[in-house]
């Protein structure tokens, strides 16, 4: 429909050139004028008619497109892989691919609209051409300056787009921490939102500066290609005057340049547009090649050995080892932990298991396999993450729990479940709505804790069922007796996975099967939690004010 209306479109323009011809040839002659007066009428009826269609038709199309670009593109993200998203090179692609929605949306309008442009321009150089073979000639070339400015613009753009790119994100980024709740709140308890506007502000400066410069470019190169065509159209106006027989003659070519000069205008325009925004279609195009299609992993629910050997992990740039030569062998029902001073390594063995830093040397296993010979998603799927930084998800309660798992149908009995076995289904239950209890003040939602939010991102753990749970610091902003009642129902619950803990807590390791203590990226001690206090080593340093200090919570109340 679309297509069809669009050309239809595109012979209106010479045909009224062609019926305003024939009512003046008319008049001239002294004929009848009423049948030609009706065509142009018709003619010029429909014109509007059809215009106002197709606008609407396109407007609504493209809105559709932009919503399957969009969840194209969001589902292209979610198969990337974690240390994909980390890289600056990675986040620079996703701020472009989401700048240039727009045009992606519109693309497929453009072309059909380019094409009807050029279709009607080649019926008013026609329909000129039929009064003066020249002047019709002149008409044509117009377009060329239109469409050599239209290339060169298209290469400033794309040299221009990654720096004006990156100060979009800078400006995204403050200013989303400016309106975000949780961020927006400490900045105005701390009194520096003034600082981060101006902070904003001055990369929406050079992020103009650079804009400004680019477009003062553009704008030099689009009158020099205007002024060009405009002294082509002026010739080919001259020549139709030349042609025309006495008032009407010389009306109709007058007419018939102007709507020359639109039909040019429109299809210098539209071609313009296709050609400068290629680079970033070609670029977002490029974006969805580069990621390769995921086949859905079932979670893995139980594995029997997880080895790590001899693994050294050097961040780019860095002049040490961030972990070296550690190796270690966990079996399935064993619950073991990572200790250390901040920096010593421990997250960072932890991201060389899931596969998120690439080794330098050395390997991860699981029951034999190397897990560098998995697919990402394949890999991930043996695992269950809580970091530290958890995501605080503001929907809705059972929409925040079921982000923990893959599985397209989830019961609520599940979602309970998790919630129970994160020590907060009795808080959910005292909510408005319980699992359709909105979160997030922002929202109009409950406002939650942070040892809240962690709980929360504990129950998605929980209902993720993995093979092997990676817990970050998972109780660092509960209260003690709550923490207690977390890790009691861990170590209940350690025969059905294998575990592995990052805990700064001293009691929280009394029952580890293995503790792990790290320093400087090495792993210097290992042991059990007696053996360890009884060696009077690395570990007993690190731990001595806690050992001495009485560290079994008791008596404490919890707190919100």
């Amino acid at each position: 429909m679309t297509l069809g209306l669009n050309l239809a479109l595109s012979a209106l323009p010479a045909a009224q050139i062609l019926l305003l011809q024939w009512v003046t040839t008319a008049l001239d002659s002294g004929e009848n004028v009423a049948v030609a007066l009706i065509a142009l009428g018709v003619t010029v009826g429909v014109a509007q008619v059809a215009g106002d269609l197709g606008g609407f038709v396109t407007e609504r199309i493209t809105s559709e497109v932009y919503l399957q670009e969009q969840r194209t593109m969001l589902k292209a993200v979610c198969r990337l892989t974690p240390d994909r998203l980390a890289t600056e090179e990675t986040n620079a692609e996703l701020q472009a691919c989401r700048d240039s929605l727009d045009q992606v949306a519109g693309h497929s309008f453009a072309v059909v609209t380019g094409l009807r442009s050029i279709l009607a321009a080649i019926g008013v150089c026609a329909a000129v051409m039929h009064i003066d073979a020249i002047a019709g000639i002149l008409v044509v070339l117009a377009v060329v300056p239109l469409l050599m400015v239209a290339s060169w613009a298209a290469r400033v753009l794309d040299a221009g787009w990654a720096s004006i790119g990156a100060e979009n994100r800078h400006v995204g980024y403050g200013s989303e921490q400016s309106v975000s709740q949780r961020t927006g709140t400490e900045l105005a308890t701390l009194g520096s939102g003034e600082r981060l506007v101006g902070m904003v502000t001055e990369h929406q400066r050079r992020r103009n500066k650079l804009k400004n410069s680019m477009m003062a470019r553009l704008l030099r190169g689009n009158v020099l290609g205007a002024a060009t065509t405009s002294l082509l159209l002026c010739g080919a106006l001259a020549f139709l005057v030349r042609a025309g027989s006495g008032a009407g003659g010389v009306a109709v070519g007058v007419v018939a340049v102007l709507s020359g000069v639109q039909a040019t205008a429109a299809a210098g325009d539209a071609l313009a547009r296709l050609v400068q925004t290629a680079p970033m279609i070609t670029r977002y195009r490029e974006f969805l090649a580069s990621v390769p299609e995921a086949t859905p992993q079932a979670i893995v629910h139980s594995v029997g050995i997880l080895e790590v050997e001899d693994v050294t992990v050097v961040y780019e740039g860095a002049e040490s080892a961030a972990v070296s030569g550690a190796s270690l062998k966990v079996a399935h029902g064993q619950m073991i932990a990572f200790v250390g001073m901040n920096g010593a390594g421990k997250t960072t063995l932890v991201n060389a298991i899931l596969g998120v830093v690439p080794t330098r040397t050395g390997g991860v296993a699981v029951d034999g396999v190397d897990l560098a010979t998995l697919a990402p998603q394949a890999r991930l799927s043996l695992f269950g993450l809580l970091s530290q930084e958890f995501g605080r998800y503001e929907f809705t309660v059972r929409e925040a729990v079921l982000l923990g798992t893959p599985d397209a149908s989830v019961s609520d009995d599940r979602v309970w479940q998790a919630l129970e076995a994160a020590q907060f289904g009795a808080f959910v239950r005292g909510m408005p709505d319980g699992l359709d209890t909105q979160l997030g003040q922002q929202w109009g939602g409950v406002g939650l804790s942070g040892g809240q939010w962690q709980r929360l991102a504990l129950a998605r753990i929980h209902l993720r069922a993995p093979a092997i749970w990676v817990l970050d610091e998972p109780t660092s902003a509960i209260d003690a007796v709550a923490e207690e009642e977390i890790f009691d129902e861990l170590y209940r619950q350690r025969a059905e996975r294998l575990t592995i803990v990052v805990s700064h807590r001293a009691w929280t390791l009394r029952k580890m099967d293995a503790i792990y203590v790290f320093r400087d990226g090495h792993i210097v001690e290992v042991g059990s939690f007696d053996d360890l206090v009884a060696g009077d080593g690395e570990f007993v340093r690190m731990f001595r004010a806690q050992l001495t200090g009485g560290w079994q919570p008791q008596g404490l109340s919890a707190s919100r």
